[in-house]
């Protein structure tokens, strides 16, 4: 028998270690995954809707979700091993001006270089921070502006070049459009791979420092009864 009682015996080897999480408030069950990467079923703590689940099947159901969410992790392992101060707490007023302003630094030098490289005048552009939980970076052809976020410094090299290129590269299409990827890709090749693990490092450090934002024992969660 299994945390709270449950048996999680039957689950298949891939998806362990894997345990089971009781909510108040919920009435449906989720697969979802921890900082560490333990799988869990979610489920309501009302017995009335607990009764309806079987957390073995919750988990099975999102095996390949389980399996895709945990590479996600595991991408960015060496980073997140060498961040680990800055991912265990959040940082205070100090530490944010100072990374704001090494932020600004790094990408407005990163982008200007690049628009050269790819037949871009941005001479008249602005490029500042962005704060939040929400966009990595933004381009406003209206406002002449470039974004990135402030937690940009802390991305590899290549991360920021990627993240350059893409807010760049809307400065010729304004959506996500198969256009738009091929001129990411003509100065980016990686950028498929880099757009995953960027967007899991920013979640991370976004769970650090939002904490208000972000359920605390869990990291990532899906609706059991999608695919």
């Amino acid at each position: 028998m299994s945390l709270y009682g449950f048996d999680l015996s039957r689950l298949s080897e891939e998806i362990k270690p894997a345990r089971v999480i009781l909510r108040p408030g919920i009435r449906g069950a989720y697969a979802a995954l921890d900082r560490e990467g333990t799988a869990a079923a979610l489920l309501p703590s009302n017995p009335l809707f607990l009764s309806r689940f079987d957390p073995v099947e919750v988990l099975e159901g999102k095996k390949r979700w389980i399996k895709n969410r945990r590479g996600e992790l595991a991408a960015v392992e060496g980073w997140r091993q060498a961040a680990s101060d800055l991912l265990a707490r959040p940082m205070d007023a100090k530490e944010r001006r100072r990374l704001a302003a090494a932020s600004l630094k790094d990408m407005n030098e990163r982008a200007r270089t690049l628009a050269r490289l790819m037949g871009l005048s941005i001479d008249d552009w602005r490029i500042v921070n962005c704060h939040g939980a929400s966009r990595i970076g933004w381009c406003s052809a209206a406002e002449k502006t470039l974004a990135f976020h402030m937690f940009s410094c802390l991305f590899p090299e290549e991360h920021r070049g990627y993240l350059a290129v893409h807010e760049l590269s809307h400065i010729r299409h304004f959506d996500h459009s198969k256009a738009f990827w091929s001129e990411v890709g003509r100065y980016c090749p990686d950028y498929k791979s880099l757009r995953k693990e960027i967007k899991t490092m920013h979640y991370l450090l976004c769970r650090a420092n939002f904490p208000a934002r972000f359920d605390r024992e869990i990291m990532y969660f899906a609706p059991a009864h999608k695919k």
